[in-house]
């Protein structure tokens, strides 16, 4: 059932690059509410599995109901700035159409599209994931730490604004969620020193693909506030082919686009990416050009060229 309830009198301040898992996750550390069942119940009239809500702005067409339609806080602004949409989008696989019946309430259209979302973003990830030094910043900016959306992503192995390995947290997220886990409440008991002690222990040059491991997660971090720039299809081409120099009737495919690949760190550091028989099939996507891309893929390419170069407007 859809949640009844009268408008929520309070609801968290949003932070620069969270997810919405971490606003629901503050609301309930804010709520009194004893438990999160209690929470779930508040929020939504049920106690949804709420992983979609680590990635995907999961039900929240809700926030018209909680804050009214007048609020600054809006669906759109979640799924844009509070979410992996605009990351998500590159690909073309999935369009708004797609998107809406999950940001609706309680919808059960589009699980199965929900799944291959979740599947597509995340690869295997199965805990919430944090930068050690983030916390000690998000404490000094914010008073609070708070689980950050380009950290719960595959392929960012390292934090993009501190370049430490991510580490797992205590939450799970690889099958269900009912309860809500703010970064504060999990980090309660680490201090500036213990975290800075975290931070120290990585040394760079064990990972001999660092750089690009770093370059990557930059990107799909800058991604998640400019993909919608970007565009799909004809005009994303379109801008590869302005930042690479190709004619119109040059095609980014196979052999060119094997090579450009390869370019962010060479054959090993993508057979690391893509382990198993995902290298292989990365080659043979190649010859379809980047309209198969996947985010990811995307992703690569951009790390390339550049994020500012692909931002040109390609009809200039």
């Amino acid at each position: 059932m859809i949640n009844e309830t009268l408008p929520l009198y309070h609801f968290p301040q949003l932070r620069e690059g969270d997810c919405f898992y971490d606003i629901l996750a503050r609301f309930h550390a804010h709520s009194g509410h004893l438990s999160s069942r209690a929470s779930s119940l508040e929020l939504f009239g049920s106690t949804p599995n709420l992983v979609p809500s680590v990635t995907l702005p999961y039900r929240a067409d809700l926030i018209c109901r909680w804050l009214g339609t007048e609020s600054k806080i809006t669906p759109k602004l979640i799924r844009d700035s509070h979410s992996a949409w605009q990351y998500l989008q590159l690909g073309s696989r999935f369009s708004e159409d797609d998107l809406r019946p999950i940001m609706r309430a309680c919808a059960k259209q589009g699980r199965r599209k929900q799944g291959s979302m979740i599947r597509l973003l995340q690869q295997g990830v199965m805990f919430l994931r944090y930068c050690p030094v983030c916390i000690i910043t998000d404490r000094m900016q914010v008073n609070e730490a708070y689980w950050h959306q380009a950290h719960q992503l595959y392929g960012v192995k390292y934090c993009p604004f501190h370049g430490i390995p991510l580490r797992n947290s205590p939450v799970r997220i690889s099958s269900k969620l009912r309860r809500y886990m703010p970064a504060e409440t999990v980090f309660k008991d680490a201090n500036s020193e213990y975290l800075l002690t975290q931070a120290a222990e990585f040394n760079q040059e064990s990972d001999q693909f660092y750089a690009a491991f770093l370059e990557l997660s930059k990107t799909i971090s800058w991604l998640l506030s400019h993909g919608l720039e970007l565009e799909t299809g004809t005009p994303l081409r379109m801008r590869y082919s302005l930042a690479l120099g190709l004619s119109p009737d040059e095609t980014l495919r196979g052999n060119r686009l094997r090579t450009l690949l390869l370019q962010t760190g060479g054959e090993e550091f993508l057979k690391q990416l893509y382990p198993g028989n995902a290298y292989e099939a990365l080659l043979s996507l190649t010859d379809s050009g980047v309209d198969k891309f996947s985010p990811l893929e995307h992703a690569l390419v951009i790390t390339v060229l550049g994020c500012n170069s692909v931002l040109t407007d390609y009809k200039t």
